[in-house]
């Protein structure tokens, strides 16, 4: 979730998007690439963010 301590619904909300815009666009890459063939940097594209905010969400490709 947020580093934020004080956080809103819409905090939360928008948190949660992101985290499945990424699980969704993973989904979607794992499927044309395979999973070992795919980069995070793949997945952060197929998201439309940049590659450093997949990491503010999961630890790893592997925790995705």
């Amino acid at each position: 979730m947020s580093r934020s301590t004080r956080t809103n619904g819409a905090t939360r909300l928008v948190v949660l998007d992101k985290r499945e815009a990424i699980l969704n666009a993973a989904v979607s890459v794992f499927a044309q690439k395979g999973f070992f063939n795919s980069k995070v940097a793949d997945i952060a594209g197929e998201a439309g963010i940049a590659d450093g905010t997949v990491y503010l969400y999961f630890k790893s490709k592997d925790e995705i």
